[in-house]
């Protein structure tokens, strides 16, 4: 991916929002309620839960986008935002809403990324500005 594909995520400053506020806010708290109310008993459900409702889709949602004639690259831009803040938020959900502690390996986190990023192959993806 281009690194000026980035800083163009948030050029359009309402999808850059909505994105992230569906997914850092918005889908955590529902994830939290929606345990507390189905998992509290035992609590490694609630948490495994959690764990797994948290995350935004990073990859698998430009499909979506690219099918429904969407602007890719736009979405593509997201990706590297949603992976780092995903990661780097988790440990701190964790705390806040489960009372679980999650060490963080920042040197793995920063490896992950890069090869995550380094794998997907971003010009096979058209944007409506191809």
């Amino acid at each position: 991916m281009p690194l000026v594909w980035l800083g163009r995520g948030f050029t359009n400053l309402k999808v850059a929002w909505l994105s992230m506020m569906v997914n850092f806010l918005f889908t955590p708290f529902f994830a939290f309620g929606l345990g507390y109310l189905f998992l509290r008993s035992p609590p490694d459900l609630w948490v495994g839960f959690f764990m797994h409702a948290h995350p935004p889709c990073t990859y698998w949602y430009l499909a979506f986008t690219s099918m429904a004639k969407g602007d890719v690259g736009l979405g593509a831009s997201l990706f590297p935002w949603n992976l780092f803040l995903q990661l780097a938020l988790l440990p701190l959900y964790m705390a806040l809403l489960e009372g679980y502690v999650v060490p963080i390996d920042v040197l793995l986190l920063g490896k992950s990324v890069v090869l995550v990023h380094k794998n997907i192959n971003y010009k096979s993806y058209k944007t409506c500005h191809d």
